[in-house]
């Protein structure tokens, strides 16, 4: 981190869409680092291996030698250079000595949290885990909480359904941290 913070030979030109050409310093280092260091941000809250880690020991203690041997990353945020082994050295650092640390970084992690939501919805199995509600519905978490995500499928819901006319029937799938207070 201090070598990216007074190196301008880490500098990395990227050209736009529109052909603008825009060079990012130490910033490809400083935004990815928040992921594993929120207080950079000004946040009171765990890094993502710290979050891992806990996760993983509020687990029954039969399992945690498979969790921490197939830790799997996904998601667009995943993507920064080297996070699969910043997270095996951070991870490791925290778990016991004896534990085999296991970060899988899969090619197509970019689009695996999609690709499994796709699957998921797309199984018979997911129509009896679902709740539906009307699309544009407030949302009742309290702030802080995350929010589940709405996907409009259907055709528009009848007003004798308890619809407009116009809404759609929307998916949602169950998150008990996502009930209202």
């Amino acid at each position: 981190m201090q070598t990216a913070a007074s190196s301008s030979s880490l500098e990395k030109s990227y050209e736009l869409p529109d052909g603008q050409v825009i060079t990012v310093g130490n910033e490809r280092f400083r935004c990815p680092e928040a992921l594993l260091q929120p207080s950079f941000l000004g946040m009171e809250s765990s890094g993502i291996h710290e979050m891992t880690y806990n996760s993983i020991m509020k687990c029954d203690i039969d399992i945690h030698e498979n969790l921490y041997a197939n830790t799997v990353l996904s998601g667009g945020s995943s993507m920064y250079p080297g996070i699969a082994d910043r997270m095996q050295k951070e991870i490791t650092a925290l778990a016991p000595p004896t534990m085999k640390i296991k970060i899988i970084a899969p090619p197509e992690r970019k689009y695996s949290v999609w690709i499994g939501g796709a699957i998921l919805a797309s199984l018979t199995t997911f129509q009896q885990i679902s709740m539906v509600a009307p699309c544009g519905e407030p949302s009742r978490t309290r702030p802080g909480q995350h929010r589940a995500s709405w996907t409009a499928t259907g055709a528009p819901r009848p007003r004798e359904q308890g619809g407009m006319g116009g809404d759609r029937e929307c998916k949602l799938q169950p998150n008990k941290e996502s009930s209202p207070p």
